[in-house]
């Protein structure tokens, strides 16, 4: 067992270890799910969150390695084909028999996920204030456990990768467009990524150790084929293709697509051969100033009701909670369901409170509030401002009006703003 003095040893000499620190059989009872150590009070639903993702991440790997030959075209989208065998072993260390995946071998008992953040406050590198949605770190043998794997590694995830859409049941075959993207992201992916830093996993199937390749530009659909395109050799030692490769195939064989590969490149890969259906430069103009609004059908049978009132605490609620920021581009996947009600306080006073939605029942005044990029449509020089995407138009204000400009017994709508879309939406 792990304890904190352990972790807060860790914590003084976490740059030090020689891995990548930056955001960087048959039988069920011989596979196991990662431990779980160190959780602060007050984490579980963190906690929750990140087990809920265990099976989605066992799915992505178990559609990965199944099918190579039909599969293949995405394989060489990512991986020189005289990788593919080594990226294939990468996967089946996670997961050796596709049809009867279980919980993983039990190697990944050795990546364990941890609450507590050891490098909070570091001045030689804090991922987690960095913008980084995990990090991973090696833990050498020490006397305080010895028998301690020598591939053992510890994950923290922290806030940014908590955000990301929490199980890809989430997610609709319809809500993916033709291109890959991050709509394709969700939490169950993060989890593998951290998975192929485990030496045990990665390093044993590739003979290198698997990090991040450039950092932060070696992450996501537009970064991993640039790579494949302009350094091929590093494709095997870069996290993010592997995760891409996964996605890809994953959404490929659970929306039945039969045209492989379906999904084209994003529209600035640069160099090299494109798939044949890739889209050249961008063809959706910036929205200045902001469109008008593409409103929700209003649904056969009952609604619940929406009120003025709340629908503009719930926008700016949102907007200040979860689009403050300038963030790079070119993909932006912003999406949280809020619900504003009243909250009782002293004698019978109330006031009005805007809390994330949690219940299973229907409830006046439920929202699913967002904001994601346009896709084909130019970043701006510096990135995406969520805050004020066209100058003297704030994020609250055109969320607000994407629900007060639709004539549609409050369900909402859509605004798009510069490259981005502002959305609100009844939830019942």
């Amino acid at each position: 067992m792990m304890f904190l003095t352990l972790l807060a040893l860790l914590a003084t000499s976490v740059l030090s270890f020689p891995a990548d620190t930056s955001p960087n059989s048959k039988h069920l009872n011989k596979r196991t799910f990662p431990d779980f150590e160190d959780w602060p009070p007050g984490s579980d639903a963190d906690k929750q969150k990140i087990q809920n993702a265990l099976p989605d991440a066992i799915d992505l790997v178990a559609a990965t390695i199944s099918d190579y030959t039909k599969y293949k075209p995405i394989y060489e989208k990512y991986f020189p084909e005289v990788d593919h065998q080594r990226v294939q072993n990468v996967f089946k260390n996670i997961v050796s028999d596709p049809n009867n995946a279980g919980t993983g071998e039990a190697r990944l008992k050795e990546c364990i996920i941890i609450g507590l953040d050891v490098s909070k406050g570091n001045p030689g590198g804090d991922p987690c204030a960095e913008g980084a949605e995990a990090y991973t770190i090696p833990i050498p043998p020490t006397l305080i456990d010895p028998g301690q794997s020598q591939t053992a590694t510890i994950t923290h995830f922290c806030p940014n990768g908590l955000k990301a859409t929490p199980r890809y049941s989430n997610i609709q075959c319809g809500d993916l467009s033709d291109t890959t993207s991050v709509k394709m992201d969700f939490l169950g992916a993060t989890v593998m990524h951290e998975w192929f830093h485990n030496d045990a996993v990665g390093k044993a199937a590739t003979g290198v150790h698997i990090e991040d390749i450039n950092g932060i530009n070696g992450y996501g659909p537009t970064n991993t084929r640039n790579l494949r395109n302009s350094s091929p050799n590093d494709c095997l030692k870069n996290a993010d293709s592997y995760t891409w490769l996964a996605l890809e195939i994953f959404w490929t064989k659970k929306c039945s697509y039969n045209d492989i590969p379906h999904f084209k490149d994003p529209a600035d890969v640069q160099g090299g051969t494109q798939h044949p259906n890739s889209t050249p430069a961008s063809t959706v103009q910036p929205a200045d100033p902001p469109a008008a609004p593409v409103c929700a059908p209003v649904p056969d049978g009952g609604v619940k009701d929406a009120h003025e009132s709340k629908a503009k605490l719930v926008a700016n609620a949102f907007c200040d909670r979860f689009a403050r920021d300038t963030v790079p581009g070119p993909d932006v996947n912003i999406e949280h369901m809020l619900w504003s009600t009243e909250s009782s306080v002293g004698r019978g006073g109330s006031f009005e409170v805007v809390q994330n939605w949690t219940r299973d029942d229907s409830q006046d005044d439920v929202y699913t509030v967002s904001v994601k990029s346009v896709q084909d449509c130019p970043v701006p020089d510096g990135g995406f401002n969520l805050a004020e995407p066209v100058s003297g138009n704030k994020c609250g204000d055109i969320v607000y009006n994407a629900w007060k400009n639709c004539n549609n017994q409050g369900r909402g709508g859509t605004i798009q703003a510069g490259c981005l879309n502002y959305a609100i939406l009844t939830k019942y």
